[in-house]
């Protein structure tokens, strides 16, 4: 079956309706092609979350979930240590996505990024910032999901505009419960060392067309809550550190700079330092639309 996963055509095996993800209804031939098998660690010695990445081949595995090859940009073979489920599947649209896109010269960021008051808003940085909750109690308050946890960049006459994803993110039961941001079973993650869950997000809260970044936000844990504007100069060094594969592929390492500075430069950037309490997510979309007034 044909899916539209982050504004490409691919084809997959497996149904994921259960996920929210349908099928597309076109006819268009798969940009990239996803083939699902099983996997058999013996004699193998792969560490969890080790990855190589050329233009060419890459892998990717991750304990008790998979390995995940990529190839020429164009097919990614997932081959599962256990059953086929919504862990395999969220594991497999999220880093090995990455990886492909970035051997078609795409600029993959770890961040996630919401729309939010006619804005577009960036949260990168490492994982356990809570940037899926920051986003999660925007999209709740009106805002729509763009992506949660890859963030990809295409470029075009030194423009950079992100595109969307698919329609679902992960959050902590606690998360949920603060910001009553669903009531539906979610998918559980059992595998996930983060205790989180998989949401779908309704299509009329998914924003589907891509666009440029209009403010950064730069989440960290503090003893302090401040959210203050910081200069370009610090936002480059900030957003680079949260760049995959700056030195895999050649295209990218050679364009790291000018990329960076393309995501960024009509933008307002921020960093968001917050005591880890969980009730202030309650209040950050008041924040958030006070810096857009």
């Amino acid at each position: 079956m044909l899916y539209t996963l982050y504004k490409h055509s691919v084809e997959i095996s497996e149904d994921l309706t259960h996920l929210g993800l349908l099928p597309t209804k076109n006819n268009d031939s798969a940009n990239i092609i996803v083939k699902t098998g099983y996997y058999n660690k013996k004699n193998q010695n792969f560490l969890d979350n080790q990855f190589s990445l050329t233009p060419d081949y890459g892998f990717y595995y991750r304990e008790n979930i998979g390995l995940f090859e990529f190839k020429y940009g164009k097919v990614i073979e997932a081959h599962s240590e256990g059953k086929i489920d919504a862990s395999f599947i969220q594991t497999l649209l999220n880093f090995p996505f990455a990886c492909i896109f970035a051997q078609n010269g795409f600029l993959p960021i770890h961040a996630s990024a919401v729309r939010f008051r006619g804005k577009t808003i960036l949260f990168p940085g490492i994982s356990k910032q809570g940037k899926s909750s920051l986003v999660a109690s925007l999209i709740k308050n009106g805002g729509k999901l763009i992506t949660e946890d890859i963030a990809l960049f295409r470029f075009a006459n030194n423009e950079a505009e992100i595109v969307p994803s698919y329609p679902l993110i992960k959050l902590s039961d606690e998360a949920n419960k603060a910001i009553s941001f669903s009531t539906e079973d979610p998918f559980k993650l059992m595998k996930s060392e983060l205790n989180r869950s998989l949401y779908k997000i309704d299509k009329q809260n998914f924003y589907d067309e891509e666009s440029k970044i209009d403010v950064v936000i730069f989440p960290e844990w503090s003893s302090i809550n401040e959210l203050k504007p910081i200069p370009h100069k610090k936002s480059i060094i900030k957003i680079i550190s949260s760049n995959f594969f700056t030195s895999e592929i050649p295209t990218l390492e050679i364009n790291n700079l000018k990329n960076n500075l393309s995501v960024i430069k009509n933008s307002k950037c921020y960093e968001y330092k917050r005591k880890q309490d969980i009730n202030k997510l309650i209040n950050f979309s008041k924040e958030i639309e006070r810096l857009l007034i």
